[in-house]
């Protein structure tokens, strides 16, 4: 009897441990569900318990949540001591981790609005545990000022660890140049490839100045007293850069003068352009391949000249066939030469400068209106209103009539 009393309050005792063993089971099956979901406190807190039933689950709140850390130190190489205003200079920096996970690399900087950062998005090469980057920057007056650079390391749009470097005072110049003609480029060299002209409306021509320049920023060419202005179709980087400068002028002008100051001989080089300005308005305004228009010229006269040799062969043998093909011919010169033709525009479209994806744009109007289109290049089209402005606009806004 007693024996069987022993056996009975042993089996008790198992099945209450057990009992309460798959309790604890649960609980951990409600925390993992619901883990996600805990405040950060909370996270921490749960992070120090460590569940021996499922080791699938620590490994989860491991990649999720807890990164180890790891030395990071910054260094840059030796940078420019003084600068002139608008002068374009480099700060190259590497970043060195210890972190072996995967990472986010981000940028801050402590500075004023004085001073641009003109790429806000570096390439980064890596080396090893070394990461390597080229800030570019631009003062614009006396006042602008770089403190401090901050890298910091995310994971899951989480910072997990940073480090910042102190950037020692860089001495400012300034340019002593006519406000009305300085062009606010500072560079190596800048030259001058093409100038194009062309009619924009019944008052105003576009003016287009391919440039190249070495050690600079093309985007940052502004003139004073000229209201619509910009840079279009910027190549390469600021060692090397070339880009089409466009300004809206009256077209009584015939000249265009401004200068740039020259960091090789330390002064400023002066430019006086002449404009020719073509008066047909739908020939090349904001066409930068004027071979486009030679090809279209090429390809009708070869129209013509086997239109004439179908003529003669008709004229002498008597072949229909030939006379078929000569009028087939001669129709198709003009379809060459007439690629004019009506269209409507949507409401509050975009009218770009030039064809390219981040061109400088103005709003078409409120209302749906009717253009010509007189000229084409990739996805966009070349249109030309009532009063006689031209621009480009996305094939997708246009409908013919």
């Amino acid at each position: 009897m007693i024996k069987t009393f022993k056996f009975f309050c042993i089996f008790f005792l198992i099945l209450n441990l057990y009992a309460q063993e798959n309790s604890v089971f649960e609980d951990y099956n409600t925390l993992e569900k619901n883990y996600h979901s805990l405040g950060e406190q909370e996270k921490e807190i749960y992070k120090t318990i460590a569940p021996s039933y499922e080791n699938d689950f620590e490994k989860k709140i491991n990649e999720d949540s807890f990164i180890p850390q790891g030395s990071l130190v910054l260094n840059t190489k030796d940078y420019a001591e003084e600068v002139y205003i608008d002068e374009v200079f480099a700060i190259d920096l590497e970043v060195i981790t210890t972190t072996k996970i995967t990472f986010d690399l981000n940028i801050s900087l402590d500075k004023n609005e004085d001073m641009l950062w003109i790429n806000p998005n570096p390439i980064w090469d890596q080396k090893a545990n070394s990461y390597y980057t080229r800030l570019w920057f631009v003062a614009k007056n006396l006042n602008a000022n770089l403190n401090k650079i901050t890298v910091s390391l995310s994971r899951n749009d989480r910072i997990f660890q940073s480090s910042s470097l102190i950037i020692k005072p860089i001495k400012l110049k300034k340019i002593d140049a006519p406000s009305n003609k300085y062009s606010h480029i500072v560079a190596n060299n800048l030259e001058v490839k093409q100038v194009k002209a062309s009619n924009f409306d019944n008052e105003n021509m576009i003016v287009f100045i391919e440039l190249l320049g070495e050690n600079t920023n093309l985007a940052g060419f502004n003139l004073k007293d000229i209201q619509k202005q910009g840079v279009e179709a910027i190549k390469g980087e600021f060692d090397k850069q070339s880009g089409f400068y466009y300004a809206i002028l009256d077209k009584s002008k015939t000249r265009f003068e401004f200068s740039y100051f020259n960091l090789n001989s330390k002064e400023l080089k002066d430019f006086s352009l002449k404009i020719e300005l073509k008066e047909d308005s739908v020939s090349t305004q904001s066409d930068l391949n004027p071979k486009t228009n030679d090809f279209n010229f090429y390809k009708q006269i070869f129209f013509w000249i086997l239109c004439g040799i179908l003529a003669i062969w008709f004229v002498f043998k008597k072949s229909y066939i030939a006379l078929g093909l000569a009028i087939l011919t001669l129709i198709a010169s003009f379809l060459t030469q007439n690629s004019i033709y009506k269209a409507v525009l949507k409401a509050d479209s975009k009218i770009q400068i030039l064809p390219t994806q981040n061109s400088t744009h103005f709003n078409s109007g409120k209302y749906q209106q009717e253009v010509e289109v007189v000229g084409s290049r990739n996805d966009y089209k070349k249109i030309l209103f009532t009063n006689g402005k031209i621009g480009w606009v996305k094939s997708e806004n246009l409908s013919k009539i």
